[in-house]
């Protein structure tokens, strides 16, 4: 009887990849996140300005 855990044991390859794809998934969250936040800030700075003039 194999489990998947014997797959992963054997081929390493494959940890490898799902921990390169975590990584990235993580990296592309904080982008996402600090664009978001960049956005948010412009659009108030816009507002603050538009409120000014």
């Amino acid at each position: 009887l194999k489990t998947p855990g014997d797959m992963f044991m054997k081929d390493s390859r494959i940890w490898k990849q799902l921990a390169t794809n975590e990584i990235q998934q993580e990296e592309s969250r904080r982008r996402l996140l600090c664009s978001d936040t960049v956005t948010i800030s412009d659009k108030k700075q816009h507002e603050t300005n538009a409120k000014l003039s």
